[in-house]
């Protein structure tokens, strides 16, 4: 072990007592069980003392029990999940692979639809927990004789039957399911261990995840060629927030003014992205907020524009954030003529200038 792994084990074991906090623990044993420290057992007998316990599943949070929300399934903050994760890796390096497979259970219920977890950072460390174990563990389709594990679904009208086996167990099998079925029995059979996952997808008006952020954006000019925005987000949760991303939806047909943007030290970094434009912030304390200016000028001839959304949140904690809606009431009012006056259809157009599209060399869209 190099002098500076020595030196971090070092420091981590003076710090062991001092440590309460879910997430500090979880990974303070990891680096601890990696380094083969002699803190390392006392330091695992406290983080299963930190575990939280719901039914078949185990889970480290800072914010107390994960709540649910009637029947759907909420889905623990970030930071929980990471704090899962780690904890997971120090189960597998201390040889705990029976008492981790309650862990397992938690964090592959916290998954989203596509696999992945709440941020980049908790589903990195998730998807680490979950590939060593799987590559350790004894319960796999490979090390599980007769390998078989058939799933049966069955609601009004529908039944849907598949065998998950070794010739398939890496694929996933989506099967969709009728809007008109009420309700769905689903059961499995066989010799193994296997997921199945129910997705329900829908739309809500605005964010009701937490109101630790709030976000405005006004319209502070506008004519038919620019329209400038002044974002503002405002923490106002318990403790200081993490990185701030702000991300906004462009106008169609408009594109940022970069000059304006790298003029304002408050903006760390932004980010362009077809249609969207991300504005990266510090941390925020409680009460303190950043505004800024966004402008965005014409880029092609579009007209009748639409409302566009604008989402902040807590990078680390993607949970916190809030949603508002900008508009300008003069792209919302224009027409093909306002942005073409010698179009041969607009009233004293002159059409020896301009005869059609072509001779524009153009393309004018418009949305209805």
């Amino acid at each position: 072990m190099n002098t500076s792994a020595l030196k971090s084990m070092a420091y981590l074991e003076t710090q062991l007592s001092t440590i309460h906090d879910a997430y500090t623990l979880a990974i303070t044993c990891y680096g601890l069980v990696l380094t083969r420290s002699s803190q390392s057992s006392m330091c695992f007998t406290k983080l299963q003392a930190a575990s939280s316990i719901d039914g078949e599943l185990t889970y480290w949070t800072s914010g107390g029990r994960v709540k649910r929300s009637g029947v759907l399934h909420t889905r623990a903050p970030a930071q929980d999940i990471e704090s899962t994760a780690y904890a997971l890796l120090t189960y597998i390096e201390m040889n705990k692979m029976a008492e981790a497979f309650s862990i397992v259970k938690w964090l592959v219920s916290q998954r989203n639809p596509s696999g992945g977890f709440q941020s980049t950072q908790d589903t990195v460390v998730s998807l680490q927990a979950l590939a060593r174990f799987s590559e350790l563990s004894t319960i796999g389709p490979h090390q599980t004789p007769n390998y078989n594990v058939h799933f049966v679904g069955i609601g009004n009208g529908f039944n849907h039957q598949y065998d998950v086996t070794l010739g398939n167990y890496d694929v996933t099998h989506t099967v969709p399911i009728p809007d008109s079925l009420d309700s769905l029995s689903i059961s499995a059979t066989g010799h193994g261990v296997a997921v199945v996952d129910v997705i329900m997808s829908y739309y809500v008006q605005g964010s009701t995840s937490s109101n630790f952020i709030e976000v405005t954006a006004p319209v502070s000019s506008e004519s038919i060629n620019s329209v400038t925005i002044d974002p503002c987000v405002r923490w106002i949760g318990p403790t200081a927030s993490g990185m701030i991303l702000v991300e906004i939806e462009m106008i169609t047909g408009f594109r940022h003014n970069v000059d304006v943007l790298g003029s304002q030290p408050k903006i760390k970094r932004y980010e362009a992205n077809g249609k969207s434009l991300a504005l990266y912030f510090d941390a925020l304390d409680t009460g303190n907020q950043h505004c800024v200016k966004v402008t965005m000028e014409r880029s092609d001839p579009v007209v009748k524009s639409q409302a566009c959304h604008v989402v902040a949140y807590d990078y680390y904690e993607p949970t916190h954030q809030a949603v508002t809606v900008y508009e300008s009431g003069i792209l919302k009012r224009s027409t093909v003529c306002d942005i073409c006056p010698l179009c041969t259809w607009c009233h004293g157009a002159h059409q020896s200038v301009v005869t059609s599209l072509d001779d524009m060399s153009m393309r004018l869209i418009a949305f209805f």
